[in-house]
């Protein structure tokens, strides 16, 4: 995971300091559908522009150019709407929470603050 300057969820109030980046790249192999394969990047750090899942409450929100977080534009919602990697996220971050309930992240991050 990236450590990043703290942000916060603009839904939830949820502070982030830390990321991991997503991203997909299409795949074709001779006379078969071109498919999606994604990637985990541990080290990215975020851009301007770059969508942001908040890892609480599952909002859907960007980077802006001060790297703080910003709703979407229209055109973003769109984009966002149908893309694949982020119904994966969502989804999983649903079942994550479903079978382990928010205070695991908060374990998770108070263990992350005894360990600095």
């Amino acid at each position: 995971m990236a450590q990043i300057k703290q942000v916060t969820c603009i839904a939830c109030g949820t502070a982030m300091r830390g990321l991991s980046c997503v991203h997909g790249k299409e795949i074709c192999e001779k006379g078969l559908k071109p498919q999606r394969e994604f990637e985990l990047d541990e080290e990215r750090l975020p851009n301007p522009g770059d969508s942001v899942i908040c890892i609480m409450c599952g909002h859907l929100q960007a980077f802006d150019e001060n790297l703080q977080l910003r709703s979407l534009t229209p055109a973003e919602e769109i984009e966002m709407a149908g893309n694949p990697a982020m119904l994966i996220i969502q989804r999983s971050r649903a079942s994550f929470m479903r079978e382990h309930g928010p205070d695991a992240f908060v374990k998770e991050s108070e263990q992350a603050k005894k360990k600095q």
